[in-house]
């Protein structure tokens, strides 16, 4: 059998969903499972296994006690050291309490920017709210990246 000579590119997506009283800090989101924190570890990394690139970013609330507005980072990792890299950073506001109950709200490439992570480094993503916007609630959020599978 042959090998293949040019790259694969693969459109993934990942689950995000966390049940949390978001509060004013920043929650680095998980990737296996509803397991948040406010720091970088666990399952709150993703190591590249090839070159990724962010698409979107898809984020669904319950019922919203006040009006605020939330930012999306994305970070990465380099190998062998344990600073995270801020590669991009979008604000999304004002999100209303009276009207935007059970709405989705979404973080695209041309809101972001080009984000690209080589292989191998780690990924996190998190969401911060500038002030409470509910009791603990589900958030149901969701990513799409494109992978770039080169041949070996």
């Amino acid at each position: 059998m042959g090998r293949i000579s040019r790259a694969i590119v693969h459109t993934g997506l990942f689950c995000h969903n966390i049940d949390d009283d978001l509060n004013t800090s920043e929650i680095v989101l998980p990737w296996a499972d509803t397991t948040e924190v406010t720091s970088f570890a666990g399952r709150q990394g993703f190591v590249a296994p090839c070159e990724m690139h962010f698409i979107s970013f898809a984020i669904r609330y319950e019922e919203i006690d006040t009006d605020h507005s939330l930012t999306l980072r994305i970070y990465s990792t380099d190998e062998g050291d344990e600073v995270a890299d801020e590669e991009a950073n979008m604000f999304k506001g004002p999100i209303e309490a009276t009207t935007d109950d059970f709405t989705t709200f979404y973080f695209t490439e041309a809101d972001m920017g080009d984000v690209t992570i080589p292989k191998g480094k780690n990924i996190r993503l998190s969401i911060q709210a500038n002030t409470d916007p509910a009791l603990s609630v589900t958030w149901y959020a969701s990513s799409i990246w494109e992978f770039r599978l080169d041949p070996v």
